[in-house]
């Protein structure tokens, strides 16, 4: 995981120092998207809050950010991305790549209001200052600018990946539990409120650091693949276990997903502090939840 520089807050306060080539670049992006420069720059502060894995953000470079046109000699033209859009602007900083990191699931797996929602609770819960907070439709506009370029990225590969290895590798673990195995890993994305959840769990374990905490577990039921695919996307690939059984083990993983018997379990997320051990304690340790959000429970485990 890329946890270098991971920032609790975002703010566009410090606007003022920045260089008028940096300002002139977002509103040449901005005016090549149509999209509203402020939301573009709050974007791009914002991705400085982010946990994103090295290999999700060499690949945005590699994949995402190359903008070479092709030529069509029948009509004598070029086809391609512009140099100077919203992409482009956001690759020329490590905020910006970050932010690029993690609007690829939200574009590719979420329709258009329910990704500007969950990024619109993103940055509310990360700023003080809400004078430069932009509304959702003009997140709606910003992810829209990039959605072209995220389909190539292949999250949705990795989302469908981790269906078929969860459908295989827990199927016996399921017809014990006479759950429904055909269905149980179609499940999509969760609502945008346990998405932002998410991303706040995996900023906590990357600013803490291995030090402080050991890291995560994250309690599901029918998003179990979305969750797999969007943790390795972000932090890195994930041990899963069905109740306390491991289903797919990852030594070294900072967090642990489990697998509810329970379909409609809501996400459930425990942060393990490192003060007394440096291993994941028993999954039957945990305390009882207290509420964060409507649909996401924070627990501090025993470390």
């Amino acid at each position: 995981m890329s946890n270098s520089a991971v920032q609790a807050q975002w703010d566009l306060n410090g606007s003022a120092g920045t260089t008028w080539e940096t300002v002139r670049g977002f509103m040449v992006a901005s005016t090549s998207d149509n999209v509203q420069p402020l939301a573009l720059m709050a974007c791009e502060r914002f991705g400085a809050t982010l946990a994103m894995s090295s290999e999700t953000t060499k690949k945005v470079q590699r994949v995402l950010l190359p903008s070479e046109p092709a030529p069509i000699s029948f009509i004598k033209a070029t086809v391609g991305f512009s140099q100077n859009d919203c992409a482009s602007q956001l690759g020329k900083s490590a905020a910006g790549l970050r932010f690029l990191g993690l609007a690829v699931p939200l574009v590719t797996s979420l329709n258009a209001f329910e990704g500007a929602k969950a990024l619109e609770l993103m940055l509310e819960s990360t700023t003080d200052d809400a004078t430069f907070l932009p509304t959702a439709r003009h997140l709606k506009e910003v992810l829209g600018s990039l959605e072209a370029r995220s389909l190539r990225c292949g999250f949705t590969e990795l989302f469908v990946t981790w269906q078929m290895l969860l459908r295989k590798e827990a199927s016996m673990h399921l017809r014990e539990n006479a759950l429904p195995r055909k269905t149980y890993f179609l499940g999509k994305a969760p609502t945008p409120e346990m998405i932002a959840g998410l991303v706040d769990v995996f900023r906590q374990v990357a600013r803490l650091g291995p030090s402080t905490v050991i890291g995560a577990t994250i309690k599901t039921g029918y998003a179990a693949p979305w969750v797999a695919a969007f943790t390795q996307w972000c932090v890195d690939p994930p041990s899963v276990f069905l109740e306390d059984r491991p289903v797919v083990e990852r030594p070294g993983s900072r967090i642990r997903i489990v697998l509810s018997t329970d379909p409609k379990q809501p996400l459930e997320a425990t942060i393990h502090p490192s003060s007394q051990s440096s291993h994941f304690p028993p999954l039957c340790a945990a305390t009882d939840p207290q509420p964060r959000s409507p649909q996401l429970y924070y627990r501090h485990g025993h470390s």
